[in-house]
């Protein structure tokens, strides 16, 4: 039979809060019956320019251009089966889907009635289309708006009891999942795995390459993960929910990742989380991509980005262990927020107008609002960092740089700094008349504000003469064998017991 109008054909048979605008089916039918009933039904069907709305003021609809596909329908006593073969789908304005296969299946078992379902190659963007047509609840139907789901399910199969007394099982593979960033959910995209599901828990595997994440809540940019793998498990108890993973790697193109970590909430409760993440062999010029910079201060940001220029991160751990509505808990104190890293041969570029800190390894300590670097080697100029620290004890509101230190090396490095913009006025002209020559250690312990009207600067440095020479040639005058110690201030110089 061609051109049924199913129009005319179905609204009496359908709810009556759907509407068929449109469509022209071709049918071929061929039935079998036994004892006056139908056993066995085979045939194909064609249906065109099909249109399925709801009726709303302002409708939604979902449009076909072509589905088509063979099927066969089987009965018995016991149970029935409907199975649909060679299935092409066209949306209207959309691609056609890959060819696919449906199967559902009703049956009793253990005095309990059961439909399952099977089914390859679905297109999620057009199955949540369908569905918005009549979303079960407000709620879901502003979820699927907004988070706007895309990708394709394979494999996919679902038992359902339809008196209720046992439990429901889903499971399906997927690839090219995608949805967009709306609330607490980060948008991604291309992600790939499968799902197994009932009411109590359920496992996600991933195993997703180029995978995009965008989540302006806490990051300024987007993110591309080259590889995602692990396991998700979650559980929901009588009085509580939880999500876990004991490994979730992520490659970056700017470093490597593992974490696990377990998110959980009990019956009036805020949600917690438990956290441990590793980090390896990291681009430190790259590492501001990855701050949560939603939750820094602008400025603070700014010197991050500036002071971090170059350089690897060997190894970094992250912790965060308290309920996620008061991260990071610098004013709560009801939490706990580390994070630990080891950098190798990265520049310190902390205030304009002071020496950068060059070469650097360094043991960074993020604890909740501060951060404590303690330098385990580098240089400034062409003299060896022996020891030194430096720790900002609020990151927001951003407080100075405190800096504690001792190094070695060319007494003329220590006549150098006197030059810097910071130090130029007071000590300047001090510095262009002397010639020096020699060695020397110099401790410092100074404070240097990163925002203005947030601190003041400080200096206190001592400066140790090591057999040292120094030439006045504007006054004909050369000492040798200087010892002794110079102390050094923001606006005065200290002698004691210097002798040459």
């Amino acid at each position: 039979v061609d051109n049924i109008q199913l129009a005319n054909l179905l609204q009496a048979y359908i709810p009556s809060h759907y509407r068929v605008e449109e469509g022209l089916l071709d049918l071929e039918l061929w039935q079998q019956w036994q004892d006056a009933i139908p056993v066995d039904l085979r045939g194909s069907l064609a249906l065109q320019h099909a249109s399925l709305a709801n009726t709303a003021e302002q409708p939604r609809r979902i449009k076909l251009d072509r589905l088509e596909s063979d099927y066969h329908f089987a009965r018995d006593a016991q149970e029935w089966l409907l199975q649909l073969d060679r299935v092409r789908v066209t949306p209207a304005d959309r691609a056609s889907w890959p060819p696919g296969r449906v199967a559902v299946r009703g049956y009793s078992r253990d005095n309990s009635r059961w439909v399952e379902a099977a089914a390859d190659n679905l297109v999620v963007g057009d199955l949540v289309d369908l569905l918005l047509i009549r979303a079960p609840s407000a709620r879901l139907h502003e979820a699927l708006v907004q988070l706007a789901p895309q990708g394709m399910l394979s494999n996919l199969r679902l038992q359902w009891p339809l008196d209720g007394q046992a439990d429901w099982a889903f499971s399906t593979d997927f690839k090219q999942l995608a949805v967009a960033p709306w609330q607490h959910v980060p948008g991604v995209g291309n992600l790939a795995g499968a799902l197994t599901a009932t009411p109590t828990q359920a496992s996600l595997h991933l195993d997703a390459e180029a995978v995009p994440v965008s989540y302006r809540q806490l990051f300024r940019d987007s993110l591309q993960l080259d590889q995602l793998q692990g396991t998700l498990h979650w559980t929901r108890g009588p009085e509580y929910w939880e999500v876990r993973t004991q490994r979730l790697a992520a490659d970056t193109p700017d470093f490597h990742s593992n974490t696990r970590f377990s998110i959980r909430q009990a019956d009036g409760q805020p949600v917690h989380l438990d956290l441990i993440s590793d980090l390896f062999d990291g681009d430190v010029a790259r590492v501001s991509k990855y701050l949560p910079t939603a939750i820094m201060g602008k400025k603070l940001v700014h010197w991050l980005d500036r002071s971090l220029s170059r350089g690897r991160v060997e190894h970094a751990t992250a912790l965060i262990s308290g309920p996620l509505a008061t991260f990071p808990y610098h004013k709560t104190r009801n939490g706990t927020f580390e994070v630990v890293a080891l950098t190798r041969d990265t520049p310190l570029d902390y205030q304009q107008g002071w020496p950068p800190l060059e070469d650097v390894s360094a043991r960074l300590e993020f604890h909740e609002n501060s951060l404590d670097i303690t330098l385990l080697e580098g240089r400034i100029y062409n003299s060896t960092i022996e020891q030194a620290r430096a720790t900002i004890s609020s990151l927001d509101p951003t407080s100075p740089l405190l800096m504690k230190g001792r190094l070695k090396g060319p007494l003329e490095d220590e006549i150098r700094l006197l030059r810097e913009d910071a130090l130029r006025k007071e000590f300047g002209h001090i510095a262009e008349a002397l010639q020096v020559g020699g060695n020397a250690e110099l401790k410092l312990d100074f404070a240097v504000p990163l925002v203005d009207g947030r601190g003041d600067y400080r200096l206190d440095g001592s400066l140790f003469f090591n057999n040292a020479s120094l030439s006045l040639p504007d006054w004909d005058l050369d000492i040798t064998q200087v010892n002794g110690e110079l102390g050094i201030s923001l606006d005065a110089l200290r002698g004691s017991g210097i002798r040459g």
